[in-house]
């Protein structure tokens, strides 16, 4: 089923809030706007609209705010931002000459992991919700990106490369949302730039 009828504009990157009754999505014309509607293609509604390049939408856990990633310098500098469900309430949690995107929320709502390139490396970083308490949790051995929540929050995954950015040298880590404990899973042609966790019957 069709949902978006945008002839004039590219609609990527559609991303399910947590409670499964809107869509977010991004489109793109002469600019950038991040979009939500409901989960039937109903109420479509612009959130934040006339902005420069965009990677990357989610969601709070409790589907009342979005939280995107977007360069409004033309410079390759993203930063990152919230904003309520009905367009209200922009909110800038970064502020860096750098690269700071692929936001993830944490499953209780009080932390977002992302990756960054401020301390000249790509690395995962932590932030409390309010952007406060930016701190690194990964080192320069390895280039990482794309954080990933585990369902009950103690862990966070992710794609990280040693050596060359290549299919090659590219590994599935995880790591305690602390930063300790940081484990290779697999490594060398993966297929694909991010993971996916599964909540099984037995997972607490």
């Amino acid at each position: 089923m069709k949902l978006t009828d945008t002839s004039s504009e590219m609609a990527t990157y559609p991303q399910w809030s947590p409670d499964g009754s809107m869509i977010a999505f991004i489109t793109k014309a002469s600019t950038y706007a991040i979009w939500v509607m409901k989960a039937d293609g109903s109420n479509q509604h612009i959130l934040v609209q006339g902005i420069g390049a965009c990677q990357h939408v989610g969601w709070s856990p409790d589907s009342k705010r979005v939280v995107l990633a977007y360069d409004n310098t033309g410079g390759n500098r993203y930063e990152i931002y919230t904003v309520n469900v009905d367009g209200s309430g922009l909110v800038q949690l970064t502020n860096t000459d750098s690269v700071n995107a692929a936001p993830a929320w944490s499953p209780d709502g009080t932390k977002i992991a992302f990756h960054s390139n401020r301390e000249g490396f790509l690395a995962i970083y932590l932030m409390n919700a309010d952007g406060s308490g930016q701190t690194r949790l990964t080192d320069s051995t390895i280039t990482c990106n794309e954080p990933l929540w585990s369902p009950n929050g103690m862990e966070i995954s992710y794609i990280g490369y040693r050596g060359a950015i290549d299919v090659s040298n590219m590994g599935l880590y995880v790591m305690n949302s602390d930063g300790t404990g940081q484990n290779k899973l697999a490594i060398g042609n993966i297929v694909g730039t991010f993971s996916i966790w599964a909540k099984l019957p037995a997972y607490p």
